[in-house]
């Protein structure tokens, strides 16, 4: 077999026709999306502002995060396969984010004001590509 070779790069996300490669999870992906969000997101927990209109472009790939729950003692991470996302370049660019400390390469995205998170992830390396589950906030 041939070896593909990716048609863009950056980070630890290569794409190549249809195929996303982010650290070692190999996703698909849209790589000539250029949906923005149209409304201004929110954390789902205290309504505090993280994103405003058309500052994240939508990027589809999967990727597993962490549920947004406390575990229990004695029960084990429960985790959340995660498929839709926008795509933020720049960490200034939100209004309102914090970050946990890295595991496995990555940085959590939490909500700066409630610490509820993860909303989304980003490359420990690189700040500069990061991730908002468009699932775990919600329009206003």
């Amino acid at each position: 077999m041939a070896q593909q070779l990716p048609t863009e790069s950056f980070d630890n996300k290569i794409i190549t026709d249809d195929v996303c490669t982010v650290g070692t999870h190999i996703t698909e992906c849209d790589k000539d999306s250029t949906d923005t969000n149209s409304t201004q997101l929110a954390c789902q927990r205290c309504s505090s502002l993280i994103l405003d209109i058309g500052k994240g472009t939508l990027d589809r790939h999967s990727f597993n995060l962490p549920a947004m729950k406390h575990k229990e003692e004695g029960e084990s991470l429960i985790i959340d396969t995660i498929d839709e996302f926008l795509l933020v370049k720049g960490m200034y660019t939100f209004e309102n984010i914090g970050f946990t400390n890295s595991k496995d390469g990555y940085k959590y995205l939490i909500c700066a004001d409630c610490e509820i998170g993860p909303v989304g992830y980003c490359s420990a390396s690189n700040m500069n590509l990061l991730y908002v589950a468009i699932s775990r906030v919600k329009e206003i």
